[in-house]
Order: structure tokens, then C-alpha cells, then sequence
């Protein structure tokens, strides 16, 4: 009997997801959306729906009619959000919608909007490949462009850098003139633009292994010119990562050990403006300086099926946050989001354009 209790107890805890277990899963998650190892993930899939049938199995009986992971690609979802988890919208402040984003395919993820917000970069399956895409913020002109990941468009709207094979690449809005910018033998992503479109900063993972990503220990911040030119380290070290700059170009907001921290744009001065909250995620600066907009998973519900491109299945979730940069004030929109590569993104108007919405 003492054997049956210590298996019930094994099983009973790896239905509620720590910390510690979800900063594995994102970097396992990374690593085989960027490889799109299908067959692995299907295999990871099976064991996470055994997981669920089990944590079921062993709730009380009223709660047996909750909604579960939905099946063959269904939206339905382990927890009860009010929206589709394939809902684009622009809310405000106060979590409310003021409009939907009609015209993406089902699979779009990523969402980039130009500087004036005219226009959105994205990606979505092409050829059994993830492609970078635009289309209007009107849902109209739709291009399929070339094949890669984390599209991230000029301010002026005339260029998209990318990821393809771990490097660092950019192309005209049109898809022409393509040309790589950064290219090693580690893993360099999330790329980001200079208010005046010369540089681009962006995470770089040093380490042995060349797909190392996510919450590496090794993780640096770099920048580079658009125009030529080797890359530049900034600060590295406590996974720094996913910068994001200042519409005056003079500093970068960026995550370092699931804190927010700031620094010049040459690298000097770096401050801590939030500790450690939670797991942070996708910042992206407002367009009056005011405000600096991220994800943050703080260790609750994290299933949510959702087709991302070539890869489907559960992902996590996190709470759309905004931090007022003045006063280091940390408040909550009501709203929550896919996490990996669906930053909460702004739009001219100091809105924010949201990929893969559900409710709280």
C-alpha cells in the first residue's frame, strides 16, 4: 500500500507545474518548434494527454464536466478563457476589445506591426515550412514571403528582419533583396529594430550546442548595423535576453532571470526596474516611452491548443502586463495570451495588438 500511495503522490504533483518545470519546458518547447522534430513533439503530446486523463481521472467529481484539451487540432482548452486562442484583436488598457484583426490564416503566429500599424508581418505554414508573411491591417493584400521565424518589421515599414537556421537575416517588405546580417555557429534570435531602422539588437546563445535557446545561462544581448559590420555584445549572462527599444533609440528594455531590466543603447547603465515576478516574456516598448508591455506566466493554467505554423499542440499562457517605466508600476490588462513569439505588440494609437487572446 505504502508503494501505491508514493506512485499516486509522483503523479498527483506533475499535474501542477512549477517555475522551475515550466523554464524546461519553454526551452524544450523552443528547441523543437525551431528543429520542427514533428514526430517528437507528437510523442511529447501523447505523454502531456496521458497527464491530463490521469490529473481528470483523479479530480473530484464535480469538477469532471471542466473543458479538457481538445483533440485534432479543436480550440477547446484545459482552462475556462472567454475568447478563441486563435482571437487577433486590439484592446486597450482596461482589457477591452475596440477591434478583431480579420484575414491571418488560422496558423499565424508572431504578429509584427509596421510603425504606422498599416501593415503586419507573421508567419504561417508554406510548403510544410514556416514562412514569414505581411498582410494589411485590414486583412487585405496578403504575401507569403521567404521561409523563416520572428519576422520583425522596420519602423518605416519598408524591411522585416527574420530568423532563418538560427541566423539573423533581412528582406525587403516585398520579400526581394534578401540578405543575412548575423550568421555564427551558436544561435542568434528575436530580433528587434532601432527607432531610426540602422541597428538591430538581438539574443545571442553561446554554447557547445548550436541549438541552445531560451532561458540559456550563456544568452547575451548584441547589436548590429543594418548597413554592415560584426555584431556587438552589449551584457550577457542571467539568460539576458529579448531587448526591445526605446522610441527615442537611447535605451533597451530587456529579461534577465525573469526580472525587467533598462540600459543605455550602447550598453552602459543597466538597472533593474522590476524583479523577478513571475516568468517574463515578449517585452515590447510603447510608442510614447511611457510603458513597456510583456508576457509574464506566473505558474497557473498553461495548456492551450493552438496551431502555430507547422507546430500544434499545448502551449503556455501568460498575463498581458504593462510596466509605467516612471514609476516601475506593474498592472495587469485582464488579458492572456499564447506565449513564444506572441508579443503583446503596439500600435500607433498606444493600443495593444494581441495574437492568440483568451480572457481571464
Amino acid at each position: 500500500m505504502s508503494e501505491l500511495m508514493e506512485v499516486f503522490e509522483m503523479v498527483t504533483k506533475q499535474t501542477e507545474p512549477d517555475l522551475d518545470a515550466w523554464k524546461q519546458q519553454e526551452e524544450r518547447q523552443r528547441k523543437l518548434a525551431r528543429n520542427r522534430k514533428l514526430g517528437a513533439f507528437a510523442a511529447v503530446a501523447t505523454i502531456a494527454a496521458a497527464i491530463v486523463l490521469i490529473f481528470v481521472a483523479t479530480r473530484p467529481a464535480e469538477d469532471a464536466s471542466a473543458p479538457k484539451p481538445g483533440e485534432n487540432g479543436s480550440s477547446e482548452t484545459a482552462v475556462p478563457f472567454g475568447l478563441s486562442p486563435q482571437a487577433r484583436i486590439v484592446a486597450g488598457f482596461d482589457g477591452v476589445t475596440t477591434r478583431t484583426i480579420s484575414g491571418l490564416p488560422d496558423d499565424a503566429f508572431a504578429l509584427s506591426p509596421s510603425g504606422d500599424g498599416s501593415t503586419i508581418a507573421f508567419v504561417t505554414e508554406a510548403d510544410g515550412e514556416n514562412h514569414v508573411a505581411t498582410i494589411g491591417i485590414d486583412g487585405s493584400g496578403m504575401q507569403v514571403l521567404g521561409a523563416g521565424i520572428e519576422p520583425a518589421m522596420s519602423p518605416d515599414g519598408t524591411k522585416i528582419a527574420f530568423v532563418r537556421d538560427n541566423d539573423i537575416y533581412v528582406m525587403n517588405a516585398d520579400g526581394s533583396g534578401e540578405e543575412k546580417v548575423v550568421g555564427n555557429p551558436h544561435v542568434d534570435e528575436f530580433p528587434q529594430w532601432s527607432p531610426d531602422g540602422t541597428t538591430i539588437a538581438f539574443d545571442h546563445y553561446a554554447s557547445k550546442a548550436p541549438t541552445d535557446s531560451g532561458f540559456s545561462e550563456n544568452s547575451s544581448i548584441m547589436v548590429v548595423l543594418v548597413a554592415g559590420g560584426g555584431p556587438t555584445t552589449l551584457t550577457q549572462g542571467g539568460t539576458a535576453g529579448e531587448p526591445t527599444f526605446s522610441p527615442d533609440g537611447t535605451q533597451i528594455a530587456f529579461r534577465r532571470n525573469n526580472s525587467i531590466w533598462v540600459m543605455d543603447a550602447d550598453g552602459n547603465n543597466e538597472q533593474e526596474v522590476v524583479p523577478e515576478v513571475g516568468v517574463v516574456d515578449d517585452l515590447r516598448w510603447s510608442p510614447d516611452g511611457t510603458t513597456i508591455a510583456f508576457s509574464n506566466y506566473n505558474g497557473g493554467d498553461w495548456q492551450a491548443r493552438v496551431v502555430q505554423g507547422v507546430d500544434s499542440g499545448d502551449w503556455a499562457v501568460g498575463n498581458v502586463q504593462v510596466l509605467d517605466v516612471r514609476t516601475g508600476e506593474v498592472s495587469d490588462v485582464g488579458l492572456t495570451i499564447v506565449t513564444w513569439w506572441n508579443a503583446p505588440n503596439w500600435l500607433p494609437s498606444g493600443d495593444l495588438l494581441l495574437n492568440a487572446v483568451y480572457q481571464n
